[in-house]
């Protein structure tokens, strides 16, 4: 089972790591993958050049960093800067 280690929820710009199995790809408009979905029904946005960037695929470990934020209804929602030790573009 994954972890979700977060020190406060109470605003945005929290640091955050997120460290799980992928389960399932998100889609951009045109196709190409924006982020992942862990199994703790979080959701890392990777941005469409950060999926190939990190060579994620379904069934892997990702340790991700970056700024969190609440959705409705209440789903971790992190914006990562850092996967798996290697910085987003």
């Amino acid at each position: 089972m994954g972890r979700c280690r977060d020190s406060d929820f109470q605003g945005a710009g929290t640091n955050t790591a997120i460290q799980d199995v992928v389960s399932a790809f998100d889609h951009a408009h045109r196709g190409e993958p924006k982020g992942v979905m862990p199994g703790t029904g979080s959701f890392i946005d990777l941005r469409p050049h950060g999926v190939p960037a990190a060579g994620l695929d379904i069934g892997a470990q990702v340790t991700a960093l970056g700024d969190l934020r609440l959705t409705v209804p209440a789903m971790r929602w992190l914006a990562a800067h850092q996967v798996n030790r290697i910085h987003l573009p």
